[in-house]
């Protein structure tokens, strides 16, 4: 069974059009547009919002697996320790960097003089060095704690501000109490 509506005033014809099976006729406005439904706004804005966060879940989704297979096995961008940023490296390059810095260490030479007496320790005595085994991995881990929601923390919070550590900085506390002990009897 058909729905009939009246017809606007004017049309020449039946008075009585058939309109469809169980459909009811949009209200027009005098200028004879028909009204666009609230509903029908809400269907079509919302067709619109989860389409767009749809794409937007793609878009977060294939950078976030792109980002993952660039620094696969290397430190995340924007980690630093002390002063130098270590964004992309592996552990062992980072492990070599502090390892060269060390280098330079062993070369120092420490002398206490009091009076006539004299002491001198060598950087290689004192076994002074950064850890680097210790740094490389620290740097490494950031990010890497399989919490997602701490993981996108650091991660996001090294590219906007960067996150520095600390390098740990080693000596035989023995050795140099050794001697300075021994100097001091000689007073």
């Amino acid at each position: 069974r058909g729905v009939y509506g009246r017809l606007p005033a004017g049309e020449a014809g039946n008075k009585f059009k058939y309109v469809g099976y169980m459909q009811k006729r949009r209200p027009e406005t005098k200028t004879g547009k028909k009204n666009l439904h609230l509903w029908g706004a809400i269907k079509h804005a919302s067709f619109f919002i989860i389409g767009g966060a749809i794409g937007l879940i793609i878009v977060i989704a294939c950078g976030s697996l792109w980002f993952e297979r660039t620094f696969k096995n290397r430190v995340y961008p924007g980690i630093m320790a002390g002063t130098t940023d270590f964004s992309g490296a592996t552990q062992n390059e980072v492990t070599s960097y502090w390892l060269m810095r060390n280098a330079a260490l062993a070369n120092l030479a420490f002398t206490f003089v009091h009076e006539d007496q004299v002491a001198t320790l060598s950087g290689t005595q004192l076994e002074l060095g950064y850890d680097a085994t210790l740094s490389a991995t620290q740097t490494y881990i950031i990010g890497r704690s399989n919490n997602v929601l701490t993981d996108t923390y650091h991660k996001l919070l090294a590219l906007i501000s960067s996150i520095s550590l600390k390098p740990y900085f080693t000596w035989n506390q023995s050795a140099l109490d050794e001697t300075l002990d021994m100097f001091a009897r000689n007073i």
